[in-house]
């Protein structure tokens, strides 16, 4: 019963109790040459409550503080280094 009177019973739901998680330590410069950087990424120390399934590697766009930030596309999720070409390979 509640406010509004009697009913059936309510199906059954399932929450997940967790925060949002911390963010992942910066990236780690690993080596570079002239065409391409690798860089070394670490897990986020706090996952929230919750098992971090993924990550998103973003690139800032320009040379600016103002420049926009685009998803680096051929990161895989779970990768624990990356080595990205030019620009034209993000």
């Amino acid at each position: 019963m509640n406010i509004i009177g009697w009913s059936d019973y309510s199906p059954i739901a399932y929450i997940l109790a967790a925060n949002v998680p911390a963010p992942p330590p910066k990236p780690t410069y690993k080596n570079s040459t002239s065409t391409n950087i690798s860089i070394l990424i670490r897990r986020s120390e706090d996952d929230g409550g919750s098992p971090i399934t993924g990550y998103k590697l973003f690139v800032d766009a320009g040379n600016n503080f103002n420049s926009e930030f685009s998803q680096v596309l051929s990161y895989i999720d779970s990768g624990s280094t990356h080595t990205t070409l030019d620009s034209d390979n993000l």
